[in-house]
């Protein structure tokens, strides 16, 4: 019998329409997670691929990161922003392109989005709190959480809606519910995707643990932050309708985060929409 990878795998290998990861956003991924990278190098690495270029330039001068027209190319906007900033424009930039492919992620795309945007931000928003040093790594964590319902969704289109269908109707987790009728889940498809893509390990392991955590090793934050992250996402779009039985959150993380303290989630739910509105609104005014 095939074990939860090896059923990954045989999905992963019979996608036609692979999505792939700009080469130069890998590169800037690698550039700016390394100390001694030069604000230059990581520049001219987003400059060879012109519509990340005019993405990432559009987000810096926009009102949010208050540098508005300052921004007149690349290099100065390392250099202003810093490069874990530039590396969270670059993927965002990236995987909003993604989600606004009809040919890829069909009308599921623009909530994908949303949840993706989201989750990074709530991400950020608790790295910010309990270890600001790494709020943006936290943030570029969130954005990709969620690879592997891309390529679910890519390649098993009807099915995977079917699934989704099921998990909602039953009160389960959408990853018990694609375990039951696939043998694996999302996060295991997504885990190997992002090997093969040769992302860095804290983005692997957050990829492959984002529901478990505690399951993580040495990027264990990051995997609770992210964690965190969706359970605040699914709370907020749900308002009333939220379950927690579909959307449970591990008990440690919750007492970690004070994710039952119902006016510190208000305040981030404030946080959130404010700023997803904001980064939104930059990205399609393309």
């Amino acid at each position: 019998m095939k074990n939860s990878r090896a059923r990954a795998e045989e999905v992963l290998n019979g996608l036609k329409r692979l999505p792939a990861m700009p080469a130069p956003v890998l590169r800037v991924i690698q550039l700016a997670g390394d100390p001694n990278s030069a604000a230059g190098e990581i520049a001219e690495c987003i400059s060879t691929e012109p519509s990340l270029t005019t993405d990432v330039l559009r987000v810096a001068n926009s009102a949010y990161y208050g540098v508005p027209g300052e921004v007149t190319n690349v290099r100065m906007g390392v250099i202003m922003l810093g490069t874990t900033t530039i590396r969270s424009l670059a993927m965002m930039a990236a995987a909003y392109t993604w989600f606004e492919q009809p040919e890829l992620c069909g009308r599921r795309g623009r909530a994908m989005w949303d949840h993706a945007l989201s989750t990074a931000i709530f991400a950020g928003a608790l790295a910010r709190r309990y270890a600001p040093t790494v709020e943006e790594e936290a943030f570029c964590c969130g954005l990709l959480h969620d690879l592997g319902k891309i390529i679910l969704t890519v390649s098993l289109t009807s099915q995977y809606e079917a699934i989704l269908e099921r998990a909602n109707s039953r009160r389960i987790p959408d990853a018990e519910a694609e375990r039951m009728a696939l043998g694996f889940d999302h996060s295991d498809v997504g885990g190997i995707l992002a090997e093969r893509w040769g992302l860095p390990a804290m983005l692997r392991e957050v990829v492959r643990h984002h529901h478990n955590p505690r399951d993580a090793q040495e990027h264990r934050a990051f995997a609770e932050f992210v964690h965190a992250g969706d359970y605040l996402y699914w709370r907020m779009a749900e308002g009333e309708a939220f379950d927690p039985a579909r959307r449970a959150v591990e008990p440690e993380v919750a007492r970690k985060f004070e994710l039952e303290n119902q006016e510190r989630i208000e305040a981030l739910f404030d946080v959130a929409n404010a700023k997803r509105e904001a980064l939104s609104s930059v990205l399609k005014a393309a």
